[in-house]
């Protein structure tokens, strides 16, 4: 058995831990590592600060960023397309209304949001819209007008 000096002395053979500054890689942040544009360190502050949970895991926010990078995908992906069909190169908000409505899963998630400076996409009831008034009998119906009870004699 090795002797409490001899320890010492095999300890002090290792090589230590600490690396010089030049040999140390510089530091890859959690978002370059998720692979994401969204800031992985801000939103698991964010989970933390805004008590949703009593604990919460260090890849939520990973996992938060990519959702919030694949949502902010869709909705580019479908405003620009509106905005490459009626002709525009800049995408406005009226574009990304449009794609958002357009889509059934994008407007049912922002259902209750309202974008500024875009139009409302209007929808009118059926019950209020005029009902349509019966077209004309035929002129062999019109002349025929012995059978028919509802006029006075």
């Amino acid at each position: 058995m090795p002797t409490k000096g001899n320890e010492k002395k095999e300890k002090g053979n290792r090589k230590s831990k600490k690396q010089s500054k030049a040999e140390r890689s510089a530091p890859i942040s959690n978002t370059l590592r998720a692979g994401t544009c969204f800031p992985v360190g801000r939103l698991n502050r964010m989970l933390k600060q805004g008590r949703f949970a009593e604990r919460i895991s260090g890849s939520a926010g990973v996992y938060m960023a990519g959702v919030l990078d694949y949502i902010a995908a869709e909705l580019l992906d479908v405003g620009g397309e509106i905005s490459l069909e009626q002709g525009y190169k800049i995408l406005l908000p009226r574009h990304l209304n449009m794609g958002i409505r357009g889509d059934r899963a994008l407007d049912k998630m922002m259902s209750t949001c309202t974008l500024i400076e875009s139009p409302v996409r209007y929808h009118v009831e059926t019950a209020l819209l005029p009902k349509e008034k019966k077209k004309n009998l035929p002129e062999e119906e019109e002349t025929n007008i012995i059978g028919d009870l509802s006029q006075p004699l």
